[in-house]
């Protein structure tokens, strides 16, 4: 069962949701912005068997993705080993995935806006979005502060025994004119439990008052082979600046 991209990103939005205490004064990498894109579904099989069942001749998934809440978005062709996906028009984010891998949404929502991509072996990535009170990441803290609150509610949960920083990276995207206008924290993380050593790699933004965090994880034991895909993917997400 494959959640725990989800439980990462609500402790970003547990961290990140409130007012900001003071700027970052941490150090930028910058890189051009890219433009790319994503989508995501359910975590139970019931609800999957229940898409499954015939809703007037089209099953209940084939309506979700037909349905007007989707109208904005579009799943675009890349080339035949890289897809790109657009989100919605109020959300205005793009990333690339591989051609093999799944974009579903769930049935049940427990942020405002979700998505799964789903690969092989254990490599999976999950997005989320969520409505906060600051205008930017850099409002919060440095990527130092958010890094060890992360790692904080990794440690608290049931099973964990260890949560190790990897590294942190502020990546700036620059607008048209080439000036700095939104920043993105990225972490790189080690977590060891009763269900396995896993590894996370996790980006977020903020941007119009929404909390954007995409997060990739695999089993550890898998990372080495799998560490080029997920970073693209990763390195591939671009949220349009929201002006308020």
């Amino acid at each position: 069962m494959k959640t725990v991209g989800f439980m990462i990103s609500t402790g970003w939005v547990r961290r990140l949701k409130g007012d900001g205490r003071g700027a970052s004064g941490a150090r930028c990498c910058t890189r051009p912005s890219l433009r790319m894109g994503g989508e995501q579904l359910g975590r139970r099989k019931v609800l999957l068997d229940f898409g499954r069942v015939g809703l007037g001749g089209m099953g209940v998934l084939d309506w979700i993705w037909r349905s007007p809440a989707w109208a904005e978005e579009a799943l675009e062709e890349g080339d035949d080993e890289w897809k790109v996906y657009r989100g919605p028009l109020s959300l205005g984010f793009e990333l690339r995935y591989p051609s093999t891998w799944e974009p579903t949404k769930k049935l049940i929502k427990t942020h405002s806006y979700e998505l799964n991509l789903t690969g092989p072996s254990s490599n999976f990535v999950g997005l989320v979005v969520d409505p906060v009170k600051i205008q930017s990441v850099e409002e919060f803290g440095t990527i130092q502060e958010v890094a060890e609150r992360v790692l904080g509610l990794e440690r608290k949960k049931d099973g964990v025994t260890s949560a190790e920083l990897v590294s942190t990276e502020v990546r700036v995207q620059n607008n048209a004119s080439g000036n700095p206008e939104l920043s993105y924290y990225v972490l790189d993380y080690k977590v060891d439990s009763s269900r396995g050593k896993k590894r996370f790699l996790s980006v977020a933004t903020i941007t119009g008052q929404q909390l954007f965090v995409l997060t990739a994880q695999a089993k550890d034991n898998d990372y080495d082979s799998s560490s080029a895909v997920l970073h693209r993917i990763i390195d591939s997400f671009h949220v349009k600046k929201i002006f308020m």
